[in-house]
């Protein structure tokens, strides 16, 4: 089954596509406390940068982001945001579980965004 795209619109799909990947792993390279030295997105490099850092697209880049949103509970109120800690913790394991990349890749995205907005 096709989207029934046209050549244009693969072209403007593509490039969604790649604006978001950007900036969930510059997102997850935050997380990570990781301070790459080119820039982000810019249309000289931002092909390039997607190529080069693969969160989105290989295991080894994206387990080790799995394993620290676990081994940062100590910092958020558990007693006050345990649920929402839990839950989107929870969307990461069935993501692994089902060794499905892209949903594993989407939770640990859905649980930074979270977590940054209550450390």
């Amino acid at each position: 089954m096709t989207l029934g795209l046209t050549n244009g619109s693969k072209k403007i799909f593509n490039m969604i596509a790649t604006d978001v990947i950007i900036a969930g792993n510059k997102l997850i390279d935050a997380f990570m406390g990781v301070n790459r030295v080119k820039g982000y997105g810019n249309k000289n490099n931002g092909f390039s940068y997607v190529q080069s850092i693969k969160y989105h697209d290989d295991w080894e880049w994206l387990m080790p982001v799995c394993k620290n949103t676990g081994e940062i509970q100590c910092n958020i109120d558990l007693k006050n945001k345990g649920t929402e800690y839990m839950y989107l913790r929870n969307k990461i394991f069935k993501g692994l579980q089902k060794f499905n990349k892209e949903e594993t890749y989407l939770a640990v995205l859905d649980f930074i965004k979270w977590y940054n907005l209550n450390k």
